[in-house]
């Protein structure tokens, strides 16, 4: 019967720094970026517009590293600064007067829409304007509010 013959594996610092580089490398080419917040009224349901790249619209302010969207009453909000790129993991938050957020689960996480606000429907559109929709609210509510088209 042959005789199995095993190789030490020796693996050096230099190895594990330059593994660590790769890795880094290959998450900022495919498009890792610190996610959105996004502040929406605490009373809000239905779809939620925002527009990107917009002239003369403002532009997002940041929260830390993460962009932060302060959606308006009416659900659109045009802005100067373009969306942005790669995959991030973005919140969603109702905001009541006092500035209190409650965090809004979306369908990944779990939340089918029955009894509370989800965030349902999400889609990006790049073409005639970069723009994000996303539904606000239940889910038995949705057909109460046609999607809106985006220009």
């Amino acid at each position: 019967m042959p005789r199995s013959t095993k190789l030490p594996i020796t693996i050096n610092n230099r190895f594990l720094a330059c593994l660590r580089v790769a890795v880094i490398a290959t998450s900022a080419s495919c498009g890792i970026r610190a996610g959105n917040v996004t502040l929406i009224p605490v009373a809000f349901e239905g779809w939620v517009v925002i527009r990107y790249q917009v002239p003369g619209a403002p532009s997002l302010d940041r929260e830390g590293a993460r962009t932060m969207v302060k959606v308006p009453a009416s659900g659109s909000l045009s802005t100067s600064s373009d969306s942005p790129y790669g995959y991030g993991i973005d919140e969603y938050y109702l905001v009541g007067t006092d500035g209190e957020r409650v965090r809004i689960q979306g369908e990944a996480d779990g939340c089918n829409g029955q009894g509370t606000a989800c965030i349902q429907h999400y889609e990006f559109t790049s073409s005639p304007i970069k723009a994000t929709t996303v539904f606000v609210g239940k889910k038995q509510n949705l057909p109460r509010y046609p999607k809106p088209t985006v220009p």
